[in-house]
């Protein structure tokens, strides 16, 4: 699931072999079923042993919820928006921890035993953040994953 590229160059005169490679930010575990655990394992090679949050919108993406119950959710390009979308509404909500030394970690949802949130799409991300850097705290935010809630 991750891609490889490796190029060359010398544009400067200097003969340079250049390696990148992709990583899937999130691996979800388990079926979204009504009244399921599932677990996302999330990923950033470059967050090690920072704190991360889950970002969680019934939006169109995932959104941090703020002290004052706004939702700030994040789209796909990273920006932010301000929205009133709550996921606690129906028994989910984000959760924060710190990453491990390889920039990883893991986050669980019990999806409520309620049969009337199936077919609801909750939308799932990730922000990691470098509290010691502030303001310049948030380092990466994740591509958000849709979850349809299934009965």
């Amino acid at each position: 699931n991750n891609a490889h590229i490796v190029w060359y160059e010398n544009r400067d005169g200097n003969n340079e072999i250049y390696y990148k490679r992709s990583f899937t930010p999130i691996k979800i575990i388990g079926s979204p079923n009504v009244g399921n655990t599932i677990t996302f394992k999330i990923s950033d090679p470059n967050s090690a042993n920072l704190a991360y949050g889950s970002a969680l919108s019934l939006g169109t993406s995932p959104g941090i919820q703020l002290s004052d119950g706004r939702i700030i959710p994040l789209n796909y390009d990273g920006a932010f928006y301000y929205s009133l979308y709550f996921p606690d509404q129906i028994g989910l909500s984000n959760t924060f921890g710190l990453l491990s030394s390889n920039g990883e970690g893991e986050v669980q949802w019990t999806i409520p035993n309620n049969p009337a949130i199936a077919g609801m799409t909750v939308y799932f991300g990730f922000i990691t953040a470098d509290n010691s850097a502030y303001p310049d705290s948030f380092k990466f935010i994740s591509p958000p994953v849709a979850v349809t809630i299934l009965p």
